[in-house]
């Protein structure tokens, strides 16, 4: 195949350095144009320049050609190298897929289980430095914090519960007491007279007449009656002319 390759491009080289013509083409039209301007102007000059740029294009391409010979002919030099490579590495590809593709699979999982843990311990690596330079700075205000957190609620409102306990009772019956006060207060009578103690000298209440042992008598004042006549019973409260 190589030794094909390479006689086929010999023969292309060949015929190219060989020459189309007898003559060199950029001379040729070199002295077209000179013609041309030598004759008077008209459709034959126009025509002479004309060839002579066509040459000229023919000449570039023929350049263009011998240079892709030469880099036809390198790399077809390299051609045989490159797929023998490629072919030994399909071989090795096929051979490690037949026998060891489950150690290759097991290798390349136990890598990237690695990699996970790896990022993983690269985290609580900087969870750990940033508690312990940066967090840890902190910890003289959060114990302070800590502290007046414990003597407020365990020393302070924990004591006073009962207080507070009270209070919102006494906020609930309150409505009800309220209430129950509204509707006892037609059951009111005022009294007659004041609840005092007055001098029983002066009074006049009335007594019994009591015989001690020696036979002589004494005036006893009556507590029925005398309760009577200081509190006296409030049936009704008294009617004013004003009410």
């Amino acid at each position: 195949m190589a030794c094909i390759t390479q006689l086929i491009i010999n023969s292309f080289r060949t015929v190219v350095n060989k020459g189309v013509t007898l003559v060199d083409l950029l001379s040729f039209a070199t002295d077209l144009e000179a013609q041309a301007d030598q004759l008077p102007r008209g459709a034959l000059e126009n025509a002479l320049k004309g060839h002579a740029s066509s040459i000229r294009h023919i000449h570039r391409e023929q350049s263009t050609l011998s240079q892709s010979i030469k880099q036809l002919e390198r790399t077809c030099n390299d051609l045989p190298v490159k797929v023998t490579n490629i072919l030994s590495a399909i071989d090795a590809a096929e051979y490690l897929i037949l026998h060891n593709a489950t150690h290759v699979v097991k290798q390349e999982t136990k890598g990237y289980i690695q990699s996970l843990v790896g990022y993983f311990k690269q985290y609580t690596e900087w969870v750990k430095n940033s508690l312990t330079a940066e967090v840890a700075q902190c910890k003289p205000i959060s114990n302070i914090v800590d502290s007046m957190e414990i003597v407020a609620c365990s020393f302070i409102v924990d004591s006073v519960n009962t207080f507070w306990f009270g209070l919102g009772g006494c906020s609930i019956l309150l409505i009800p007491s309220i209430i129950f006060s509204v509707k006892l207060a037609k059951y009111y009578r005022r009294m007659d007279t004041e609840d005092v103690f007055e001098d029983l000298g002066n009074t006049g209440n009335h007594g019994e007449q009591v015989c001690d042992i020696h036979g002589n008598l004494s005036v006893v004042s009556s507590p029925y009656y005398d309760t009577l006549t200081r509190f006296p019973r409030a049936s009704a409260p008294p009617s004013y002319t004003d009410w």
